[in-house]
């Protein structure tokens, strides 16, 4: 699509009005080689109510024919974000004040740029927008260089709805290709509960959806997720920390974008990550947890073997205390001793020596477990690692962890398995 102002001011406006936060993206490449004038992206507009100008934009536009800039700054609430401009080359975010009757006086949102150097070799840019409440974020992709951008609204009221607009200065030609709108709410059909809060059920956008298994009012922070296949479709198993480690029960393919029910696993409730496999050989998945620092099980790992293939869970519960580290975190279950029948559970501590977990003989009698500090250097120099996930990363036919660690400078680190070298 391209936009030619040659005969005057020039704004393109989305027929659907969005509502909540947003995401836009669009690809730009302005084509004219003009000193004088800008391009501008309206976001959300709506009428102020005076002298005719309705909430909606559309029913009055033809008081907008010639789209000079006054019709727009003096009628309506909106953000705006101009960008290929002038001589100055700024890029700078603005809140219209229509009520206030200043014109733009006032408007300016802070983080300006000038002097950018983007628009000039008339090359194509990604743009992205995203706006999260009062603020504003801004990535202009071209293919030398990237700069980002962030606009606040500090002092201003917000903006919640409206369309979105494009707009080019006299004399200004551009071309747009790509223009999506992403919306958290316009698309989003909500219950309202009697507390009066909204309660997201499903959300659809570029043909995907977001269903909800069940909602989490109080907001405990499930954290983490693991994928298993009970009892011939698939279930969800989470640890949810400050309540207990759950599963949701897959309702069968006719719901399964409904309301999952969700069942007890264990009643631990400060968990951290957990894994799901078979640890003992059964061919039978087990699930394997770590304490994390708080409660009852706190600095423990928590290994629930399981004695039954299908309906709701039975297990025997082995419970090991951890040799080092502050308190287990990450966890995953590997092969360490060559040995394919069973497996050992490799536990990655918050700070400190990884360790490990493994058994000799009946695996259902606590008495056959053991753990084992894996001694690396520096390790109390590791002071925040979290969850462990597994891959053959040396390609020497093992399998290798790795995590993340802050806080003490490592970053992302992978620990070679010594089971082949």
């Amino acid at each position: 699509m391209t936009i030619d102002t040659a005969r005057g001011f020039a704004v393109l406006w989305t027929k659907q009005s969005f509502e909540g936060d947003l995401r836009i993206e669009y690809d730009f490449k302005r084509v004219d080689a003009k000193h004088r004038g800008v391009n501008i992206i309206y976001i959300q507009a709506t009428g102020d109510g005076q002298k005719g100008c309705v909430e909606d934009i559309s029913p009055w536009s033809d008081r907008r024919k010639l789209a000079a800039m006054s019709d727009y700054f003096m009628n309506m609430h909106t953000y705006h974000v101009s960008y290929a401009t002038d001589k100055s080359d700024y890029i700078r975010g603005r809140r219209y004040l229509p009520l206030a009757n200043k014109g733009l006086g006032g408007t300016a949102l802070s983080g300006e740029h000038t002097k950018v150097g983007l628009f000039g070799d008339k090359k194509w840019i990604h743009i992205t927008l995203i706006k999260q409440s009062k603020q504003l974020w801004m990535e202009f992709k071209h293919p030398d260089k990237t700069l980002l951008c962030q606009f606040q609204n500090k002092d201003k009221p917000g903006i919640d709805k409206g369309r979105i607009g494009l707009r080019l200065m006299p004399g200004r030609m551009s071309q747009f290709k790509n223009f999506r709108v992403m919306s958290k709410e316009s698309s989003i059909p909500a219950k309202k509960k009697d507390n009066g809060q909204v309660r997201v059920e499903k959300a659809e956008t570029d043909g995907w959806r977001c269903n909800v298994i069940q909602p989490d009012p109080k907001d405990h922070g499930p954290d983490g997720i693991n994928i298993h296949d009970w009892d011939g479709d698939i279930d969800m198993v989470v640890p949810d920390r400050g309540v207990e480690i759950c599963w949701y029960v897959n309702p069968g393919k006719d719901k399964v974008t409904g309301k999952w029910e969700r069942k007890t696993l264990h009643k631990h409730h400060e968990p951290m990550f957990m894994t799901v496999a078979d640890v003992n050989g059964d061919k039978i998945n087990d699930f394997v947890i770590t304490g994390g620092s708080k409660g009852t099980m706190g600095k423990k790992l928590i290994i629930l073997l399981r004695t039954n293939k299908s309906g709701d869970s039975t297990f025997k519960e082995i419970l090991i205390d951890q040799p080092c580290g502050n308190f287990p975190k990450g966890v995953a279950v590997m092969d360490l001793d060559g040995d394919r029948t069973k497996h050992e559970i490799v536990v990655i501590p918050k700070q400190g020596d990884i360790w490990s977990a493994t058994y000799t003989g009946d695996s259902m009698q606590a008495d056959n477990w053991k753990a084992e500090l894996i001694w690396i250097p520096q390790a109390e120099t590791r002071k925040k690692m979290d969850n462990a996930f597994l891959g053959d990363i040396n390609g020497d036919g093992d399998l290798d962890v790795a995590t993340t660690e802050e806080n003490g400078g490592w970053g992302v680190i992978w620990f070679e398995n010594p089971q082949i070298n």
